[in-house]
């Protein structure tokens, strides 16, 4: 049974840290028993080298295929697809697509995450939903349709995107003003990206591992899958199960990464995981 609301309960986060051989480097507390799950979902995603021969369960990769949906994007415009490959055919023409890559073979499913350039596409119909459902009063659903249509529309070649960019660039000299975005791609593989990891971490809490691969032949790969030429693929990410033994990766210090306040001040005291016991 899946769970529909958070659960209250507190849990000491210590004991979790035990359980992995982390040593922590800040205060023990206790933390709310949701925020210790998703802390384990995230420590267990790691890019697996191999998968092992098991079939992932079409109820699971169905969750896991509906949390990703639950990612952000602006507008809520959602100008992406996820493109599944399960087919031992295509997945052979994906291996060779992908460099041969031998994961690709191994794990049972892959999935293209494709950005859509169009992306006012679904403009239209998310204002449509978002007005039918009650979420967006008829104002503020009007108002967000014409605020993302004077955002984002490219005109021919994109000229018109770059006009407003550098029409915006100047005015944020006069007032505070987003700057409209100069490259589209660019724009629409932060939605893309964001259902990747809402991906990965999902997969991760039905213990599953992924691998995210930049590494293929992005014509190739397109031809192969049918995608318009209005899409670019930012990543593909194999799915399955791996016998490998947890190894989680290093990462940089933590005041190389964090500041607060300027960008000068770096944040003390983040724990990133990296000592183990």
């Amino acid at each position: 049974m899946l769970r529909t609301k958070s659960v209250r309960n507190l849990y000491p986060i210590h004991n979790f840290f035990s359980l992995r051989g982390f040593s922590a480097s800040t205060k023990f507390r206790s933390f709310e028993e949701d925020a210790v799950s998703f802390e384990r979902t995230v420590l267990k995603r790691q890019s697996a080298r191999s998968f092992i021969e098991k079939d992932v369960p079409h109820d699971v990769l169905q969750h896991i295929l509906g949390l990703t949906q639950r990612s952000p994007s602006g507008y809520n415009l959602q100008p992406w697809v996820a493109i599944v490959i399960n087919d031992p055919e295509k997945k052979n023409k994906l291996h060779e697509v992908c460099l041969s890559q031998k994961k690709v073979l191994e794990a049972p499913i892959s999935v293209i995450f494709a950005a859509n350039h169009n992306v006012l596409e679904n403009v239209d119909e998310v204002v449509r939903m978002e007005y039918e459902s009650g979420n967006w009063n008829k104002e503020y659903a009007e108002r967000t349709k014409r605020l993302a249509t004077t955002f984002l529309q490219t005109g021919p070649c994109h000229t018109l995107q770059v006009a407003k960019y550098i029409f915006t660039s100047i005015l944020s000299y006069i007032k505070p003003i987003t700057q409209a975005p100069v490259n589209i791609k660019a724009y629409t593989w932060k939605s893309a990206m964001m259902a990747a990891m809402t991906f990965m971490l999902a997969a991760s809490s039905h213990n599953l591992s992924t691998h995210a691969m930049e590494g293929f032949d992005e014509r190739r790969l397109k031809q192969l899958v049918g995608l318009p030429s209005h899409y670019s693929i930012p990543v593909v990410i194999c799915l399955g199960y791996s016998d490998e033994k947890e190894n989680t990766s290093s990462r940089l210090p933590t005041d190389h990464v964090y500041r607060e306040n300027d960008f000068e001040v770096p944040m003390q005291d983040i724990n990133s995981f990296n000592n183990k016991k």
